[in-house]
């Protein structure tokens, strides 16, 4: 039993470790359920808008010619596109040092000028979007930043609370695990409402099972460790 209050405590800190990874790293899920259509409304929408007259007369010659809808065609009908709380750091930090984002800093890849044009459409009406209230997203970016640090403090300390065995360990867990969640769930909530308003309505942002993982590890931990602490302590006493 000599060493069983460390063996005990440091399963508990591989728990808390692999909590705030599965929090920070595991994916959040951009679902379109039902590309063609998407297309077809964003190519719309673009000829319509565009000023540019070279653009428009590609598009036109895309839809007199029907290889629009080959095109379209080759596009796969559903697509989701994977992205992390650490994705959107980077993202941010993008942003940040250019003022705007891209094609590749969204990951958005085009195998055909179809998929080139939505891509282009839908990073220049997230840039828009951004440029408009450009002084509340700084704002945010820095909120953003610091909370990630923020979290990754709050599980460190709950990590030496739990090796130096104190009860009060249970608050930055329960604080970490949900801020960090509640953050991300937010993030898409607002993201999924903006995407359906100007892009298509189609698009859905989902939190991965991992990300709930996460959070269940980080609550179930700062509910047990009170139990847990107090039978070691119990165990120590009886071998005192």
């Amino acid at each position: 039993m000599k060493y069983f209050s460390k063996i005990i405590r440091i399963i508990l800190i591989f728990f808390c470790g692999l909590s705030i990874y599965l929090l920070l790293l595991s994916s959040a899920s951009l679902h379109i359920n039902n590309t063609h259509e998407m297309a077809t409304i964003l190519v719309d929408k673009t000829a319509k808008r565009t000023e540019n007259k070279q653009l428009k007369a590609g598009i036109k010659f895309l839809k007199d010619s029907g290889l629009e809808e080959v095109l379209i065609n080759g596009i796969p009908k559903d697509l989701t596109l994977k992205f992390s709380y650490a994705d959107v750091y980077h993202l941010t930090s993008e942003y940040d040092q250019k003022g705007k984002i891209s094609a590749k800093d969204l990951n958005l890849k085009a195998n055909n000028k179809i998929e080139k044009l939505i891509n282009n459409y839908v990073v220049n009406v997230i840039n828009y979007k951004l440029s408009e209230e450009s002084q509340q997203v700084y704002h945010l970016i820095s909120i953003y930043r610091y909370s990630i640090f923020a979290i990754i403090l709050v599980y460190v300390l709950a990590v030496v609370l739990i090796w130096l065995k104190r009860y009060s360990a249970s608050i930055p867990l329960l604080v970490g695990s949900i801020v960090s969640f509640g953050a991300l769930q937010y993030f898409c909530r607002e993201a999924s409402f903006a995407l359906q308003k100007q892009v298509y309505e189609g698009i859905s942002i989902k939190l991965d099972l991992g990300i709930w993982l996460g959070l269940i590890i980080g609550v179930l931990l700062a509910v047990i460790w009170p139990v847990i602490l107090k039978y070691i302590k119990k165990v120590e006493s009886l071998n005192a």
